[in-house]
């Protein structure tokens, strides 16, 4: 480890001087090593604005003088990971991480290292706290805990994390700048995680105090605005505001943020709390994604694209939802499935060709490999007892040569086996927000459901509605 940083100083060395300039202790440097990379590059981004893309050598370091420079919160890209890092002027930062763990892998030296150290074992705490305490699915989880213990436990977890920063803070004098970062990234997490207790005991009378929490954070904080914990801590936020202002909280929290009528208040608090334009953009493009990807009314869709467009003023994010909007009205039923081109391994054809009789299309990716298992072994079963009808599965990869070699080795049926030939735009067409995606529809191809789950138990009886509602 010191042999790697200490060639990497050397070229440092060497870039300034093959450049004719005097090495000023003011330059910032930002490079490192990527152990098996995904791709020969790393970009450098201040939220949105790519700083540089920056080449591996042949020994997979790269290294970068960045101009112009702002301290404050950066971000660096390999695909297909991210991580946050904090610069400042005259930092030298030099990283060394395994694309196998990312997060974990990840350890930083040089100028700068002991607050970005700081940053990503925060980060990789709370990620910890989440799998041991915080899991809903796990019996155990604090969620289940009364308002008044829960609070308590949460509160010492909170003062832990501070006492770290602040004996850190003796040891190497971090700037006033970084310090209220640092700080903000415990209580964001913190935060958040309250915001979440809220969420899952959404039926529960709270103590007034419990909320004390919210009083300390600025709601709209510039220095924040493109840190992704921010995002989700403002997102948890607004979901907790807009249920408080539901009427019907008798109903399942579940089912209460599937409704217009709370994502439409949830649009209204969003644009309330959020002054700064692009962050507003981004976190109510958000919310209109995930609204519109669980509707199937067309009217309802309208309704909600309408009031997302006054809000909204990222021309770009507006076209997205705008077509996303368009394809709930394609995709109601008793509407034709979209015209999406197939490949069949050796020719190109439009899906409504595939149409011969009631069909099924399921979907499924490599990247999921049990739920390509899965999902296949719960069609064989199913085709079993529905020789009238059709189940046919529509591959998400790109890749043709390696979907035609998982078919060949897992013996899937080749005779419906079909690949998307153009997977962006299916996406879009067809609303694949997840590969657990069902379409059914009749011989004619006229859509009769697009929100089936195959897995559940009731999935024949809902076959035998559909097909005889006709």
């Amino acid at each position: 480890m010191t042999k790697f940083y200490t060639v990497f100083t050397v070229l440092i060395l060497l870039i300034v001087s093959c450049n004719s300039e005097k090495k000023s202790s003011n330059a910032t440097y930002f490079g490192g090593e990527i152990i098996n990379p995904k791709d020969n590059y790393v970009v450098l981004l201040k939220g949105d604005q790519v700083i540089d893309s920056i080449s591996l050598n042949d020994k997979n370091k790269f290294i970068t003088k960045i101009e112009d420079f702002e301290p404050g919160l950066y971000h660096f890209y390999h695909k297909p990971e991210y991580q946050y890092i904090y610069l400042e002027k005259g930092d030298s930062l030099l990283l060394r991480l395994n694309t196998i763990e990312f997060d974990e892998s990840l350890v930083f030296s040089g100028k700068g290292s002991k607050k970005n150290n700081f940053l990503i074992n925060t980060f990789l705490d709370h990620e910890s706290d989440n799998k041991k305490f915080f899991n809903i699915y796990k019996p155990d989880n604090l969620f289940k805990l009364s308002p008044q213990v829960f609070k308590v436990k949460i509160d010492s977890i909170r003062k832990q994390k501070h006492l770290l920063l602040a004996n850190k803070n003796k040891k190497k004098g971090f700037s006033k700048e970084y310090l209220r970062i640092a700080k903000a990234s415990i209580d964001l997490d913190i935060n958040s995680i309250m915001e979440r207790y809220i969420i899952h005991n959404a039926n529960k009378e709270l103590p007034k105090d419990f909320y004390d929490y919210r009083k300390d954070l600025k709601l709209d904080n510039n220095a924040l605005f493109t840190y992704h914990p921010y995002h989700n801590y403002l997102y948890d936020f607004a979901n907790n505001v807009a249920f408080s202002r539901y009427s019907e909280k008798s109903k399942a929290l579940r089912e209460t943020m599937k409704t217009p009528t709370y994502n439409h208040h949830k649009l209204k608090i969003l644009d309330s709390i959020i002054e700064n334009e692009t962050l507003k953009n981004q976190l109510t493009k958000r919310a209109a994604l995930e609204f519109l990807s669980k509707t199937t009314c067309k009217d309802k869709a309208k309704d909600y694209f309408n009031a997302f467009a006054k809000i909204n003023t990222n021309e770009s994010f507006v076209a997205e939802v705008k077509e996303l909007t368009k394809s709930i009205t394609n995709l109601e039923a008793g509407n034709p499935i979209p015209n999406i081109i197939v490949n069949t391994g050796d020719k190109e054809m439009p899906l409504s060709d595939l149409i011969e009789k009631p069909t099924v299309f399921f979907f499924w990716t490599s990247d999921y490999k049990r739920h390509l298992k899965v999902v296949h072994e719960k069609v064989k079963h199913l085709k079993l007892n529905h020789d009238d009808i059709a189940f046919i599965g529509l591959n998400l990869d790109k890749n043709n040569k390696a979907w035609q070699e998982i078919v060949n080795s897992y013996n899937f049926d080749k005779q419906n086996e079909f690949q998307l030939n153009n997977v962006n735009k299916a996406k879009q067409e067809l609303m694949l927000n997840s590969y657990h995606k069902i379409i059914i529809v009749d011989e004619h191809g006229k859509i009769l459901s697009t929100n089936s789950n195959i897995f559940d138990v009731k999935f024949e009886d809902h076959l035998a509605s559909l097909f005889n509602k006709q």
